[in-house]
């Protein structure tokens, strides 16, 4: 689990059309190689997350799914389930329990 305060989001998109292509959620502190991979990133990397309900992980997955949208229903599967590794985000395992079939690909 990563804890809220630490909770960095990377993620990709595509040119055209403008959509997120993979999203990883990891801790700050714990940044690997893989993380050089990823062009955009919110979360504990700006200075007012968690300050307000829209700088929350709940907040930056509606933005991220409002303005730029998914590729397809696997990428925002996978984007949930990051989401779910944040600590206290019992929304994001709530939607992966209702939202989707677990025998889905």
């Amino acid at each position: 689990m990563v804890a809220e305060n630490k909770a960095l989001i990377l993620w990709n998109v595509d040119d055209e059309p403008m959509v997120i292509h993979d999203l990883i959620v990891v801790n700050i502190d714990e940044q690997d190689a893989r993380t050089e991979n990823y062009l955009a990133s919110g979360g504990a990397c700006d200075e007012d997350w968690l300050d307000s309900k829209l700088q929350t992980p709940m907040g930056l997955f509606l933005y991220l799914s409002t303005y730029y949208g998914f590729k397809d229903r696997k990428v925002l599967r996978k984007a949930i389930y990051e989401f779910s590794k944040i600590d206290g985000d019992d929304w994001s395992k709530d939607l992966m329990s209702t939202m989707f079939d677990p025998t889905e690909d």
